[in-house]
């Protein structure tokens, strides 16, 4: 989502990395485009976008959008996200062990310290992930839930696929 108090002609960074997300999600009059949204996301990555990064992080990783997946080059444009303070960047890297220790539990600090801050869906959804399946926690469907509703009221489809798994189980 667009912040409307940004200018993006002094803050080129954010306008790269709304781009890039543009053509992530796709519109009506914008086709989904993996490739092109990585390419706008490491432009605003090099100029220092947390979220940039970690967005470019993930799609190395995961091989979204990228020739091949590339997971120590995932795992540095994490860190440099983390390294700024992206609490879900540093929460993912402990979960996964990407460039630390894998130590769910404070995954699961981690992810809920960024939950608390606001509007943070994807922490909110991670949080509902590790409750659902115990990692770093204790199994809780129940708080699971309450994480997924969080975050897929924000319009995370992640988390609008997670509930409906849940109701699949009825």
């Amino acid at each position: 989502m667009r912040d409307k108090g940004v200018d993006f002609l002094t803050n080129p960074s954010e306008a790269q990395y709304q781009t890039g997300l543009s053509y992530y999600i796709g519109s009506n009059s914008l086709e989904k485009n993996n490739t092109k949204a990585v390419e706008w996301w490491e432009k605003a990555a090099q100029q220092g976008h947390a979220i940039a990064q970690y967005n470019v992080g993930r799609c190395y990783r995961n091989g979204w959008g990228v020739a091949k997946i590339d997971e120590k080059k995932g795992a540095e444009w994490i860190e440099k996200a983390a390294a700024q303070g992206h609490v879900g960047a540093r929460g993912r890297c402990y979960l996964e062990g990407w460039g630390v220790e894998k130590d769910e539990a404070k995954a699961v600090e981690l992810y809920a310290k960024a939950a608390s801050q606001g509007d943070f869906a994807a922490a909110q959804c991670n949080l509902g992930v590790c409750y659902h399946y115990g990692q770093g926690v204790e199994k809780d469907e129940e708080k699971a839930m309450e994480w997924y509703v969080k975050a897929a009221a924000q319009g995370l489809d992640h988390a609008q696929c997670n509930l409906g798994a849940f109701y699949e189980k009825d």
